[in-house]
């Protein structure tokens, strides 16, 4: 995984359902920043949306056919 390693909770409404792991940063400096911390918690955030919509469909999906 590298030198530094990235890892954000993927939570929603308090309840943590995954987790985001992030490393092996390439470029001229490998260093993980601000804004990569930024970066790994925006997309932890859209995931955990993406996750709960998701399982709303499933959801709906298993009323409508049951």
């Amino acid at each position: 995984m590298g030198q530094s390693v990235l890892v954000h909770p993927v939570s929603r409404d308090q309840n943590v359902i995954g987790v985001l792991i992030a490393g092996d940063k390439r470029g001229p400096d490998p260093a993980v920043s601000s804004v990569d911390m930024k970066l790994v918690m925006a997309t932890a955030t859209n995931m955990a949306i993406f996750l709960e919509n998701a399982a709303l469909y499933d959801d709906l999906n298993r009323m409508f056919l049951g």
